[in-house]
């Protein structure tokens, strides 16, 4: 192990790198470091996977230090472009919205952020241990990446002469593929190091995020809000699952769109444009997220188009919606061809992609388990009661603004394909397994409009008692 401990380390860093480098260009240099180092981790796995793409397709066996050295050059050639035609340094803070005078934080807010992050850390820390402990749980990757992933590896090209799940995507196989190529192996612990690094890009992809809307207090406690999620941990910690990444990936699409719309700077749209490919690559569930993330783009540009535009939006919107009821109820069959090989069909009995997915449908509702897995379990903590409260709180104070925002936006039409799933296949929901997972997905955007909105709260309440004092003065 301790041979191959340096080429683990490349394969982690190197991509990571190179993301960020990427990232910077797409968003630019004034958004926080942690932004940066969240989306890199994200971007960086995307260039590994294309890279190993490109090299089966040009027949070239898959060697660790041979794409290894067309990252390197990749990450120079990078870094050379950025030092010579980029920005300047990363910004502490990014774009700040309009807040009370600048002044020095108080003791007592440097103490909570102190401590939050030893806690962040705290949980990060037994979070690896439990990793390191074991190799992959017995979960969804023994039926799907795993198996697919050690043929990869024997043969290395492309090419797996035995089938497995196909629920999942080219994501979270060609990850694994990767370390193994770096390992040298196909059964350790360390190979799932990607999961730990994934479950990091996401607490620093929300710290950022509300780094630029709240300031360090606020991004200190959504940081840890999101970390220390139980159910969260686990699907790092056992590392069986891909759920974590369409979690990773749906927020990360929902915050960039947030961004362009503040600063319409097309890098940040295209970083978005990538965050919709990826969820889509990365599962079954994953391609009905990135329809969310289409739907939320559309609904977003709907309400800030003209008004002929949104009158079109608005039509194909109530179209597509009245051709799903139609479908659901029986009064219309679907058959689109997708590929001369593929299929789609839809009707009220099943859905089907042929080759891909199959969904035998019947129509039930089990609205128990909704109110079980949001209300009453544990998977996470109080957040559900924080984002009811928050949606409350917004129709009281007519914060209409910001219940059309891209948090709120992704978080219903996210809900939104929860409920018609759980309603197609209903059984799947009793369990209460996949109803958890696809449920994961959703939570982080909850804590960031929740640490949004009661920032908001502080400093309407904050401004005027500062007034007071000044005219005490």
């Amino acid at each position: 192990m301790t041979s191959t401990l340096p080429a683990i380390l490349v394969a982690l860093l190197l991509p990571w790198l190179l993301g960020c480098q990427l990232a910077r260009w797409l968003m630019g240099a004034t958004h926080p470091l942690s932004s940066c180092l969240g989306y890199g981790y994200l971007l960086g796995l995307l260039l590994v996977t294309w890279t190993i793409k490109a090299c089966d397709a040009l027949a070239l066996p898959l060697q660790f230090w041979s794409i290894t050295a067309v990252l390197l050059l990749t990450t120079g050639v990078a870094y050379g472009a950025l030092y010579r035609y980029g920005g300047s340094t990363y910004s502490a803070a990014g774009l700040q919205p309009a807040r009370p005078p600048k002044h020095l934080p108080s003791l007592w807010k440097i103490g909570i952020v102190g401590m939050l992050s030893l806690a962040t850390v705290g949980h990060f820390v037994g979070v690896t241990h439990e990793l390191l402990l074991r190799p992959t749980f017995p979960w969804d990757a023994w039926s799907s990446w795993q198996p697919e992933a050690i043929q990869y590896f024997d043969h290395r090209s492309l090419y797996a002469p035995v089938d497995t799940n196909r629920n999942y995507g080219e994501l979270t196989t060609l990850t694994l593929l990767w370390m193994m190529l770096a390992s040298g192996e196909t059964h350790q612990p360390l190979l799932h190091l990607p999961w730990l690094c994934i479950y990091g890009a996401l607490g620093l992809v929300v710290h950022g995020h509300l780094q630029e809307r709240c300031g360090a207090l606020g991004a200190a406690v959504g940081g840890y809000l999101v970390l220390s999620l139980p159910y969260l941990n686990i699907h790092t910690a056992l590392a069986g699952y891909a759920d974590i990444w369409i979690a990773v990936i749906f927020t990360a699409g929902i915050l960039s769109l947030h961004r362009y719309l503040q600063t319409r700077r097309i890098g940040e749209l295209a970083l978005f444009l990538l965050m919709i490919i990826v969820c889509a690559q990365s599962k079954r569930a994953g391609a009905g997220f990135a329809i969310a993330l289409l739907g939320v783009a559309a609904i977003t540009w709907m309400l800030h188009a003209k008004r002929i535009v949104a009158l079109l939006i608005g039509s194909l919107g109530a179209l597509g919606l009245a051709v799903l009821v139609l479908v659901i109820t029986g009064n219309l069959d679907l058959e689109i061809p997708l590929s001369p090989s593929r299929t789609l069909t839809f009707s009220a009995s099943e859905l089907r992609v042929t080759d891909l997915f199959f969904f035998h449908l019947s129509a039930e509702w089990h609205p128990e388990s909704f109110v079980q897995a949001i209300f009453q379990y544990s998977s996470w903590h109080l957040t559900t009661w924080y984002w009811c409260a928050t949606a409350l709180l917004m129709v009281a104070l007519r914060r209409w603004q910001a219940m059309a925002s891209p948090e709120s936006l992704g978080i219903l039409l996210g809900l939104g394909v929860t409920l018609l799933f759980f309603y197609l296949e209903p059984r799947s929901a009793l369990d209460q397994t996949r109803l958890s997972r696809v449920l994961l997905y959703l939570l982080p955007l909850a804590i960031v409009m929740f640490i949004s909105q009661a920032s908001w709260v502080a400093s309407r309440a904050t401004i005027p008692a500062m007034r007071q004092g000044l005219e005490r003065q």
